[in-house]
Order: C-alpha cells, then sequence, then structure tokens
C-alpha cells in the first residue's frame, strides 16, 4: 500500500469520485446522444448499407448543419449548467467549467459524428484512448478551486490609492 508524503494532506476517495463527476459531463453528454439518435433516425436513409452491401458516404441534405448545430447547441448548454452547478459566492469555478467542456469535446470526438461525417478527422483509437486517459487523469491533477477563495477576494480590504512619488514631489516643488 502507497504511503502518504510527509506534509500532504490525506484525500479520501471520495474526493476522487466528487471531482470526476464534477468534471465529465454526463448530463449534457446524455442530452448529445439523444439528438444524435434524432439525427441518426432522420439520415438514416443516407448511411444503410446499399445492394451492394456498401455504405454511402454522403451526408442528407443539411445534416452537416444538424451535427454542428446540436454539438454547438450542448455545448453551450454545458457552460450555462456548469457555470450554475459550480457557483461558490457567486462566481462559477471557471477552472472545472473549462474542464467540462473540454470533456465533453473529446466524448463527441470519440463518438465521431460531427468530427467524422463533417470535418473527416476521426479515428476510433486514439479517440477511445484519449477518453479513457482523460476520463482517469483529470481528476487526480485537477483539485478543484480552493474553497471559498471568492469570498476571501471580496472580503479583502481595497488598497487605498497612493500617489506616484514624482507626481507628488513635482506639486511640492
Amino acid at each position: 500500500m502507497a504511503q502518504p508524503v510527509a506534509g500532504e494532506p490525506q484525500r479520501p476517495p471520495s474526493e476522487y469520485l466528487e471531482r470526476l463527476v464534477k468534471l465529465i459531463p454526463t448530463e449534457i453528454i446524455a442530452l448529445y446522444l439523444g439528438g444524435k439518435s434524432a439525427i441518426q433516425t432522420r439520415y438514416i436513409d443516407f448511411h444503410s448499407p446499399g445492394p451492394d452491401g456498401l455504405t454511402p458516404n454522403t451526408l442528407g441534405p443539411n445534416e452537416s448543419v444538424a451535427w454542428v448545430g446540436w454539438t454547438a447547441i450542448c455545448f453551450f448548454a454545458l457552460l450555462s449548467v456548469r457555470a450554475w452547478a459550480t457557483k461558490e459566492d457567486e462566481r462559477p469555478q471557471w477552472g472545472a467549467v473549462g474542464i467540462s467542456a473540454v470533456s465533453f469535446l473529446i466524448w463527441v470526438y470519440a463518438f465521431g459524428d460531427v468530427f467524422d461525417l463533417v470535418m473527416g478527422i476521426w479515428d476510433p483509437l486514439p479517440a477511445t484512448l484519449l477518453v479513457l486517459v482523460w476520463s482517469f487523469a483529470i481528476p487526480v491533477f485537477y483539485k478543484g478551486d480552493v474553497p471559498g477563495a471568492a469570498a476571501a477576494l471580496a472580503a479583502r480590504p481595497k488598497p487605498e490609492a497612493v500617489p506616484d512619488a514624482p507626481v507628488a514631489a513635482r506639486r511640492r516643488a
């Protein structure tokens, strides 16, 4: 069993799981998958194998708009929901919001969809490995915003304005 490093506080496993839940936007990924299913159903005729057994490599009318639009809607929903959900002392934890946004884009890349059909830059192996490594590692490295940091900054006294010394000296002369 690993021994704790001297001077480093022990963190229970529940903190790792809390960060994992906070940083992987499962609610938005579920929303995205619902829309993905609807888009795939709408354009199924354009992606079904033909009589020769080959799947055509063409998009249906406005299909690229559907993929890009749905991805953008989910992305902005993520920013809104996560900013609201991570509010502490009236300030969102922007670090967690940003990491959740990157997590969402990595998951969308792993699904293929807009990256494959519209942009043509999808590769399933790196996509899968990226999801696995990112989902495991990010809660290890990102510890979150310091609790109460926003309140401490707001409560800190404001420094008084100090006149510039050369200007003050010139005024006296």
